[in-house]
């Protein structure tokens, strides 16, 4: 179920009754800071329930990132050729301002034709 995993779970589903509620809190222990709305065994036992989430989805987006290793070292292969070309010495006509010294004899000439 895609939506419960994005958290968009339908309403009637999130809602509970009062009895339920009541229920699963006499089965969590008290503590000082407990009122009508608010247990701290039911807060920590919801946090810890997301962190299992969350830890699942991070487990599952690293084992679909692991196919992309080889793609990696292909990726770095094709830049270093790149890096290797852009070193490498330019024509006369791509090297940006070109001074006679530069170019061979007559070359602006055969350039031009």
């Amino acid at each position: 179920d895609e939506g419960e995993e994005d958290g968009l779970g339908s309403y009637e589903e999130d809602v509970e009754d009062a009895g339920t509620v009541q229920e699963r809190r006499k089965k969590l222990p008290k503590s000082s800071l407990d009122d009508k709305f608010f247990n701290l065994a039911e807060m920590n036992a919801f946090l810890e329930a997301e962190d299992k989430k969350e830890e699942e989805k991070d487990r599952k987006r690293k084992s679909r990132n692991l196919g992309q290793i080889e793609n990696a070292d292909e990726m770095d292969q094709l830049i270093r050729s790149y890096e290797e070309a852009n070193l490498r010495p330019r024509d006369w006509a791509l090297s940006g301002e070109a001074i006679a010294e530069g170019r061979a004899k007559d070359a602006l000439l055969e350039h031009l034709w």
